[in-house]
């Protein structure tokens, strides 16, 4: 039981650190994006969607055997999965930091662990800045968001992806469920665990718009003191948002054991 917590702390700031910064395929793509008008105290005046695509961040894994559930399948082939992916990119300023969203949904029959490194170039084409991340255990069709930092702009952003099928998690996405609330400045979300597993490590991020320009970004944690959405029970979190905003989008990584 000690070491189950401890593994969880340190998962637990492996992502608060990224928040605040079998066969496997590798593949790499290349976008330019459009210019963006910056928004200083608020949010960019400007976003840009560019044509996105996978690449590999790091991912802690943990010391145990793979679950049941989660044991690859023979007929997984990552390149041809990584066809499958739809993906689509969101570009956001707020102060002197120029966030990079990478949304990806999994069309793929398969339960996937998707890893992606970003590089990011001005527009003389000098390197500016490069990140990665990661998300494990993302449900046959579910959409995730990967999330990238610059303090300068990015006029293109190549990604290269690492794409395998889940071996260590159990899926839990399938069984989140959320309602939202509008407030002043923020939504209200209350999330539920539907499923029969205890969800760990639960992260919502909300993406908020002005028709395709995002205005602003929340992220929070809807796990307890044991780092866990048991199953039945219902988190409530504040997602603020500083600008006007006209829709909204919310996105979910976690898993279970």
């Amino acid at each position: 039981m000690r070491g189950r917590t401890f593994l969880k702390r340190a998962l637990v700031i492996f992502a608060v650190c990224l928040a605040f910064g079998v066969g496997v395929w590798t593949g790499s793509r290349s976008q330019t994006l459009q210019e963006a008008a910056p928004a200083q105290t608020e949010p960019p005046q400007e976003s840009v969607s560019v044509q996105p695509e996978p690449s590999a961040p790091a991912v802690v894994e943990p010391d145990k055997k793979p679950s049941a559930q989660s044991t690859p399948t023979s007929g997984f082939q990552a390149e041809a999965v990584e066809q499958q992916l739809k993906t689509k990119t969101h570009l956001y300023k707020n102060y002197g930091t120029w966030f990079v969203f990478l949304v990806v949904e999994n069309t793929s029959e398969y339960t996937l662990d998707i890893s992606v490194d970003a590089v990011a170039r001005n527009a003389e084409g000098r390197l500016v800045g490069a990140g990665q991340d990661n998300i494990p255990a993302i449900s046959a069709g579910a959409s995730v968001v990967f999330t990238f930092l610059f303090d300068e702009e990015p006029v293109e952003v190549s990604y290269e992806f690492s794409i395998k099928e889940e071996k260590w998690f159990v899926p839990i996405l399938q069984d989140l469920s959320y309602t939202s609330d509008p407030g002043k400045e923020k939504e209200i979300l209350s999330v539920t665990n539907n499923g029969e597993k205890v969800a760990e490590l639960v992260q919502g991020t909300v993406l908020f718009f002005v028709g395709d320009e995002v205005v602003g970004e929340s992220t929070a944690y809807f796990f307890d003191d044991d780092y866990e959405l048991k199953p039945g029970k219902t988190l409530i979190r504040e997602m603020n948002c500083w600008a006007a905003y006209d829709s909204f989008e919310v996105y979910f990584s976690g898993w279970a054991e």
